[in-house]
C-alpha cells in the first residue's frame, strides 16, 4: 500500500467520522451534549446506589464481591459507590480491610 493510498483512506475516514459526529449532534451545542451525557450518567449511578441500599436492607449485610456479582459491576465501581453511600450515611462499613470487610 502506497503512502498516497494511506493518506486517501485517512482523509476518507476523517470525512466520514466528521459526518457521523455532525449527524449525531446537529443542532445541539457541545455544552448541551456534555450536560445531557453527564445527567444520564449521574442518574444511572444513583439508580445503582439505590439498588445497593435496597439489597443491604434486604440482606442485612453484604460484601463488595456480593454486590459486584449481583449488579455485574467492577469491584472498583462498587468500592466507589459504597464509599459515597458511607459519606451519605446510607451504609456502614464493618471491618477495616480485606475479606473481613462487609457493609450493613
Amino acid at each position: 500500500m502506497s503512502y498516497l493510498e494511506i493518506i486517501f483512506i485517512f482523509i476518507i475516514g476523517l470525512v466520514l467520522g466528521g459526518g457521523l459526529v455532525w449527524f449525531l449532534v446537529r443542532g445541539k451545542s457541545p455544552i448541551n451534549v456534555l450536560a445531557e451525557y453527564n445527567k444520564k450518567r449521574q442518574e444511572k449511578k444513583e439508580k445503582a446506589k439505590n439498588k445497593i441500599v435496597e439489597l443491604l436492607a434486604e440482606k442485612g449485610k453484604i460484601s463488595h464481591s456480593d454486590i459486584a456479582k449481583e449488579f455485574k459491576l467492577k469491584r472498583a465501581t462498587v468500592v466507589r459507590y459504597l464509599d459515597e453511600l458511607e459519606q451519605e450515611g446510607r451504609a456502614k462499613q464493618v471491618g477495616r480491610v480485606g475479606q473481613s470487610v462487609f457493609y450493613e
